[in-house]
């Protein structure tokens, strides 16, 4: 198959700080750069056009889709990459991207998002559609959180890219939030039967803390989902805010009641599963904890084979195995699994990366549980890995050496 030429495909405004980090990630990975600006007042369009980029210039019309099909009409490559200032390729996956390209023989590529904290950890990933053949008359829908209106076929492929958008300071994501809630409420306005909209805008309530009002618009996409007897899995994330919502407003019961309805509707729901665990470790349930925790890992274990079942679905827990490994370490313990327990406690430890604190909260759970020698142990891995301080070091050593009083009641190193 002859080579594949690819057009990256971005819209833009007042980007100067994130910009040259992205468009460093795909210079030399495409054959040309397309930017669509929407009234950039810094150096954003200066930057562009130092990578070499084709700059366009639109009036902001409060409208995603408008703005990137006015990137994509300018493309002139076999293939569009989509992309956004605050996004960036993996390196090595960067290096594949023709490759991928001219080896598929379908129209639409799924590539996999990492989405990053503010300290750089993943927060969730999920595959969107970022790559696609140009001139089949695929293009933009919808003001905000804008659909891909696709033709062919498609495939989820193994190329990813992080996303940044969070690592932002807090005034800006107020702002980012505002801009989403107006937008979405436009989009209602022209459309108050639009379930999707409504999970969103959910789920952008979700995000800023106001629960109320995310059980509200999860509840009417839910109800319109149902009325239209619509199976789509990505409704299931409507049902995670419900339940969500209910548990950050003290109503356990109702939130336990929203999860378990949600995996009725997507038996895959990763969020559901590690939502589950918490809560029934929360509750002390130990038997359905357990259950909750190796359902999250049969399945987190299913997406990392075949990343095509997770179905375009966001998962804000992809990156908490190891909070899942603690949960099922506590729950192994209570049912008298010591070997099995201290198993995910080492794999859990691994896996967030040896923090010292952990450790030390491991020794904690330990010590209060009457088992001075395996305290011991992580009290001593908690100490060789050095950052701790001196007196909180012989504080835990001379409790350790002289075994005060053990607490007989779960004290769970907290996730």
């Amino acid at each position: 198959m002859p080579a594949q030429s690819i057009s990256a495909c971005l819209i833009v405004k007042n980007e100067e700080s994130l910009l040259p980090r992205c468009l460093g990630s795909i210079r030399s990975a495409v054959d040309e750069i397309i930017v669509a600006d929407t009234g950039s007042e810094d150096r954003t369009v200066e930057i562009a056009k130092s990578f070499g980029a084709k700059v366009t210039e639109h009036p902001w019309e409060d409208d995603f889709s408008k703005h990137r099909n006015q990137a994509i009409s300018c493309a002139t490559s076999d293939w569009i990459l989509i992309l956004d200032a605050d996004e960036a390729l993996f390196p090595e996956d960067a290096a594949r991207l023709r490759t991928v390209a001219g080896e598929t023989r379908c129209d639409y590529l799924f590539l996999q998002c990492y989405d990053l904290d503010r300290k750089g950890a993943v927060r969730g990933v999920f595959n969107q559609i970022r790559l696609f053949r140009n001139r089949m008359g695929i293009h933009y829908e919808g003001r905000i959180h804008n659909q891909l209106r696709v033709a062919g076929q498609g495939e989820v492929t193994r190329l990813r890219f992080r996303h940044y958008g969070y690592d932002l300071a807090p005034e800006k994501m107020e702002e980012k939030h505002r801009r989403t809630v107006s937008l979405l409420a436009k989009r209602i306005e022209e459309e108050p039967d639009n379930g999707l909209c409504r999970m969103q805008l959910s789920t952008s309530y979700a995000l800023h803390g106001d629960f109320e009002k995310a059980i509200d618009e999860g509840m009417h996409a839910i109800r319109l989902m149902q009325v239209r007897g619509d199976h789509d899995p990505h409704f299931a994330t409507a049902f995670y805010n419900v339940a969500h919502g209910h548990y950050m407003l003290g109503r356990p019961d109702e939130a336990e009641e929203f999860c378990l309805a949600g995996l009725r509707h997507f038996d895959k729901d990763l969020n559901a599963y590690h939502f589950l665990a918490a809560l029934y470790l929360r509750k002390q349930e130990w038997e359905k904890c357990k259950e909750a925790a190796l359902k999250y890992l049969e399945v987190r274990s299913l997406f990392d084979g075949q990343p095509e079942e997770m179905k375009g679905i966001y998962f804000n827990s992809y990156g908490k195995q190891h909070e899942v490994l603690f949960a099922l370490a506590s729950a192994s313990f209570m049912e008298k699994d010591h070997e099995g327990s201290e198993a995910c406690f080492r794999r859990a430890f691994e896996e967030e990366g040896r923090l010292p604190d952990r450790a030390m909260r491991i020794s904690r759970f330990y010590l209060a549980h009457a088992m001075p020698d395996h305290a011991l142990s992580w009290f001593e891995t908690a100490s060789k890995l050095g950052c701790l301080d001196v007196s909180f070091l012989k504080e835990w050593a001379h409790r350790l050496l002289n075994q005060r009083e053990f607490k007989q009641v779960p004290s769970m190193p907290s996730a």
